[in-house]
């Protein structure tokens, strides 16, 4: 071999790779705890990247994964040899194309189970064994509760509105909001107004306590001192129930401002919606600017069943349904009427159950199972 060859050789053997083997074992004992020292920092690393804060949240992925790099080419070197060396050559192809394929498996496993989510239609049994028979699956929906309207308490422009048909909503959440310009004006007003009440009170009292200590002098006896204390207590009195009504007229205009929010009073679901953006409302408006069917408890379920399938149900039977929404639980019911339909020879279901903790909005589809015939 030429010096060059050696050279070459030698460039290429990695780090802390014997290059004669005939050396023995001492030095790959070496290149192998070198590599178990470096493998252990780089997890202690990655440790404390995540645990310790130092880094921007964002960029720890980023940290993790330049280690995670690090640490393969750390196994490749110092465990396997893998190095540019022409006998590592083969092994090299080798690793690149079985890294090629479990990424293609990988990725095109991901990406068949993603299309076949999202453009297989949801599957819907006809049939569902129960007791060796076969029980028959309808559909139903939860009905809605008592309607409650919602009205402005005070009179302004709609700004926005956050609630629609269909929308679900809780005790308190905001659907609309009135332009607050005016009423900020008038908050401000009545401020000025009760801290100038407050400065007459003050003056008022500071007078007070002056003809106090007039009349309170052992010299005094003139009952024109007495006359000027009866009329600065007067004032003080008069002073204070000003004072009384400005922060009164101050409190009613801060509770004007909080109702320019049109709030939902109840848990349920909007059933209309009369209002736009721009809308002048107040409390003399005809239409409710919305109208919220409460969420109902208990709640019941309509189904439509055929007169033979009707004829296997009683009231009083318990029946189990599940909703789309909640598809990991199921609902056991309980049937309270059986109504003839308007649909020729067909019956309506009335399944009610409980729901004080409100799993069931109203509006919502309910796959029922019915026994079988």
């Amino acid at each position: 071999m030429t010096l060059e060859a050696e050279s070459n050789a030698a460039g290429d053997a990695a780090p802390g790779q014997p290059e004669d083997s005939s050396e023995g074992s001492g030095e790959a004992v070496i290149s192998y705890s070198i590599g178990l020292a470096l493998s252990a920092l780089l997890t202690a690393a990655a440790f404390y990247l995540d645990a310790s804060g130092w880094l921007w949240a964002p960029s720890i992925p980023v940290a993790l994964s330049v280690l995670a790099i690090a640490q393969v080419g750390v196994h490749l070197v110092f465990f396997l040899h893998l190095t540019s060396s022409p006998d590592s050559v083969n092994n090299s192809l080798a690793l690149a194309f079985g890294t090629l394929i479990v990424a293609l498996v990988i990725v095109g496993t991901l990406w068949i189970m993603a299309h076949m989510n999202e453009n297989m239609p949801q599957m819907t049994e006809t049939t569902a064994p129960v007791r060796g028979a076969h029980a028959k699956i309808v559909r139903g929906v939860v009905e809605f509760g008592e309607d409650v309207p919602v009205g402005a308490a005070v009179e302004g422009v709609v700004r926005s509105v956050a609630c629609d048909v269909a929308t679900k909503v809780r005790e308190g959440q905001i659907c609309a909001t009135m332009d607050q310009a005016p009423f900020e004006r008038a908050i401000a007003q009545r401020q000025d107004e009760t801290r100038t009440w407050e400065d007459r009170e003050k003056l008022a009292e500071a007078g007070m306590k002056k003809a106090e200590m007039i009349v309170a002098r052992p010299s005094s006896k003139n009952g024109a001192a007495k006359e000027r204390l009866k009329a600065a207590q007067a004032r003080v009195e008069e002073e204070r129930r000003g004072l009384t009504e400005a922060r009164k007229a101050l409190d009613a205009a801060k509770a004007a401002l909080d109702q320019t929010n049109v709030r939902a009073p109840i848990d349920g679901v909007v059933r209309a919606r009369n209002v736009e953006p721009g809308s002048e409302v107040g409390p003399r408006t005809k239409a409710p600017l919305f109208v919220v069917a409460k969420t109902p408890d208990p709640a019941e379920i309509g189904v439509f069943v055929t007169a033979n399938r009707a004829a296997n149900l009683r009231v009083g039977e318990k029946l189990n349904f599940t909703v789309d929404r909640l598809r990991g639980r199921r609902f056991e019911g309980e049937v309270v009427s059986l109504e003839p339909s308007t649909e020729p020879a067909g019956y309506t279901v009335r399944i009610a159950t409980p729901n004080a903790d409100r799993a069931l909005d109203a509006g919502e589809e309910a796959t029922v199972v019915l026994p079988p015939d």
